[in-house]
């Protein structure tokens, strides 16, 4: 039996792995987006992701299909952590209200 290099992982399902890797990178545009930070590309790509991942349309319904959860399990999944980035990026900010 042939020895691998610990550094070298088994996939089960590439498409799978791929699919998860994207949506870790558009939650990553999306915590740019609401917190202000990153450059403008990264800003604008976290607004249209979660446009699309609201509606689970495009290139996102794909990903999800592709991954070992049903779509609706990962539409689920996808706008808790969207809701969890957007309470993350409101903590210790101020609202003034003027009366």
């Amino acid at each position: 039996m042939p020895k691998y290099s610990k550094s070298s992982v088994r996939v089960e399902n590439p498409y799978s792995f791929l699919a998860l890797n994207i949506f870790r990178e558009a939650f990553r545009d999306i915590e740019c987006y609401y917190k202000g930070q990153g450059n403008v590309e990264e800003r604008v790509a976290g607004k249209e992701s979660i446009e699309w991942i609201r509606k689970m349309k495009g290139n996102f319904k794909i990903l999800a299909g592709s991954t070992k959860y049903s779509i609706e399990e990962m539409h689920q999944f996808c706008m808790r952590k969207i809701n969890e980035i957007k309470k993350e990026a409101y903590v210790g900010k101020k609202v003034v209200r003027k009366n």
